[in-house]
């Protein structure tokens, strides 16, 4: 349910292969010694700073279009049940993170970025 809801609120209106991105930044960081050990703990993350800026709005968070919210909870079954037998190939790269295409975090600059997928660019942590 966890990757679900960061799906649908991150990348709702994306094409599946940003909605596997989205998934695969979050279940890269569960299996990161930087963040925490489960999805939902890594999509509800808030220390340092809030991690995923929807579940950080003080709003409940209860998806309202119902036929894509059934479709995103079917594909992150799948994501998670590929992931885990190693079958999803992962389109960040290995990214940690992301943002939006029209923004500029002052956090950008200090990794390495990846790939441009619809409407976000993704990074992971230099290997240096």
């Amino acid at each position: 349910m966890c990757l679900a809801l960061n799906i649908y609120y991150e990348a709702r209106s994306e094409a599946l292969v940003g909605q596997r991105a989205v998934a695969a930044v979050t279940l890269n960081r569960v299996i990161h010694e930087e963040f925490p050990d489960t999805i939902c703990e890594v999509v509800y993350q808030k220390t340092p700073v809030c991690q995923f800026s929807w579940n950080c709005n003080d709003k409940e968070n209860i998806p309202k279009e119902m036929r894509v919210w059934k479709l995103i909870q079917k594909r992150s079954k799948r994501f998670i049940t590929k992931y885990h037998k190693r079958k999803m190939k992962d389109p960040t790269d290995g990214a940690l993170f992301y943002h939006a295409h029209y923004i500029d975090p002052n956090w950008s600059i200090r990794y390495v970025k990846t790939k441009k997928i619809g409407a976000h660019i993704f990074y992971k942590i230099s290997q240096d």
